[in-house]
């Protein structure tokens, strides 16, 4: 997917889409995932701050982390199943399918593409 990603943009071929923005992204297909200013919520299935992947696991996003209920602690979650999500300050690491690191405002495919 390195033809996807550009500077801040990046694609979960196959599985999701996933679209990073100014902080963050989205992620299209299997739910919808818009992040704010640090972090952001499940459209669809979600608030402000609190969302759910249905069937999956629960998510919730507080100030700036997120964490799966039922699965984690304070900033470590997991997508049983699919991957594994490390969340830091802000963002964390989609570990598994492709390595995603989020900075202070975007990150990088890891494997897939480069620093972006």
């Amino acid at each position: 997917s390195v033809g996807l990603v550009g500077e801040s943009v990046g694609a979960l071929v196959g599985l999701v889409g996933l679209v990073v923005g100014a902080s963050v992204g989205a992620f299209v297909g299997l739910v919808g995932l818009t992040v704010g200013e640090s972090v952001g919520a499940f459209v669809g299935f979600v608030g402000e701050s609190v969302g759910a992947l249905v069937g999956l696991v629960g998510f919730v996003v507080g100030a700036s982390v997120g964490a799966f209920v039922g699965l984690v602690g304070e900033s470590l979650g997991a997508l049983v199943g699919f991957v594994g999500l490390v969340v830091g300050e802000s963002v964390g690491a989609l570990v598994g399918l492709v390595g995603l690191t989020v900075g202070e405002s975007v990150g990088a495919f890891v494997g897939l593409v480069g620093e972006s």
